[in-house]
């Protein structure tokens, strides 16, 4: 009798600690899948962070920065952004002020603002965060002072109306400009110290007035020559019109292609 209640007691054991064994298996599983969905939510996992923008935030300034700020840093694969408010200058405030290491492509074509205001992007503090790309909308007629200044911008279209002096100054990483036929003045080192610049295109029907083209647009643009005629492709364009112009390696010099 004491033999049967021994392998009983065996049995018994034995089932206990199998059940155990399955539970615990099943935990494990259920942590590795928390693990994974934590790190698809933080932005995609393995670096990857692919996002939804929230739908508030395509019209709510406040509401992008915030939800920027609340982002992971994504040094090699930068966040393409659409924001179709008016409030330019509220929407560089929070990138300025919050997205640390956030690098960016910013979707302005679905906006109806007709001013990218002073500073509304310059980078005061390089690196804090990354503009990287712009889609300029078409309503714009004015690209404030210093707007763009230190951004990583490495092309821009600009559609319409007057790009201030300074505007686009030390972008150390632009590399082509597009100005379109609607640019109608171009303010005083609009582009001064961009020092990788190469290629500046007028769009078709461009007529910009010698009295409306700054001086020193163009000026320290080739950094391994240090301070070059400033002027150059002022002179190119007013004999030229309207075309791509490249500049060359060995100089200041613009020639139209």
């Amino acid at each position: 009798m004491k033999n049967v209640f021994k392998v009983l007691g065996i049995i018994v054991l034995v089932a206990v600690i199998g059940f155990s064994m399955v539970s615990c298996g099943d935990d494990d599983d259920s942590d590795g899948g928390g693990a994974g969905g934590g790190g698809g939510g933080a932005g995609g996992g393995g670096g990857n962070n692919t996002v939804t923008q929230p739908t508030n935030t395509l019209t709510d300034a406040e509401a992008l920065g915030r939800w920027l700020v609340s982002q992971p840093s994504n040094y090699n694969n930068p966040y393409t952004i659409k924001f179709n408010g008016d409030d330019i200058g509220e929407l560089g405030r929070w990138l300025k002020g919050g997205a640390k290491n956030k690098y960016i492509n910013l979707d302005l074509s679905g906006s109806t603002a007709t001013t990218i205001p002073d500073n509304a992007f310059y980078e005061n503090n390089r690196g804090y965060y990354g503009l990287l790309s712009i889609i300029i909308p078409n309503t714009v007629t004015s690209i404030g002072q210093n707007a763009f200044t230190l951004t990583g911008l490495i092309s821009v279209t600009i559609p319409n109306g007057n790009i201030v002096g300074g505007a686009f100054s030390k972008c150390e990483d632009l590399k082509s400009v597009t100005i379109k036929s609607g640019v109608t003045k171009i303010g005083n080192r609009a582009f001064y110290d961009c020092g990788l610049l190469e290629s500046v295109t007028f769009e078709e029907g461009s007529n910009i007035a010698d009295a409306d083209f700054g001086n020193d647009v163009f000026y320290y643009v080739h950094w391994a020559l240090g301070n070059v005629d400033g002027n150059a492709l002022k002179t190119a364009y007013k004999t030229g019109g309207a075309g791509t112009y490249k500049r060359t390696d060995s100089g200041p010099v613009w020639t139209k292609q």
